[in-house]
């Protein structure tokens, strides 16, 4: 797995997963500008992560979860889940590893505030 998932040469898809890209071409063209916009996520992509946060905040089997509910809850259509996932488990996979990136991240940030631990 990629760890340098921010690159803008990396497909979202292959960052967050060993598996590779079900619409690479479609990915790759796309990466330009709406990359950047979000250190390296399409919005669509995000919205599916925020969903499955939101589902696992609440509680909610991941067993149960369905990609329905993911993409109900994110605003857009079942079928453009697949456009970047294989399935329901690539996508929740995929948000937990975005999200425990995010918290990864914020730690370092903070650390580095710091300077040291005596504060």
């Amino acid at each position: 797995m990629k760890i340098e998932i921010f690159q803008s040469q990396v497909c979202v898809c292959e960052a967050f997963t060993n598996l590779t890209c079900v619409k690479p071409r479609k990915c790759r063209a796309e990466m330009g500008e709406t990359m950047k916009a979000e250190k390296g996520l399409f919005p669509k992509v995000k919205a599916l992560y925020e969903a499955v946060e939101e589902l696992i905040f609440e509680n909610v089997d991941v067993k149960e979860i369905k990609v329905s509910d993911i993409t109900s809850r994110a605003g857009i259509g079942k079928g453009t889940a697949y456009e970047y996932f294989k399935n329901k488990e690539e996508i929740i996979s995929s948000a937990l590893l975005y999200h425990i990136d995010l918290i990864c991240r914020q730690m370092i940030k903070n650390l580095k505030e710091l300077n040291d631990f005596s504060k």
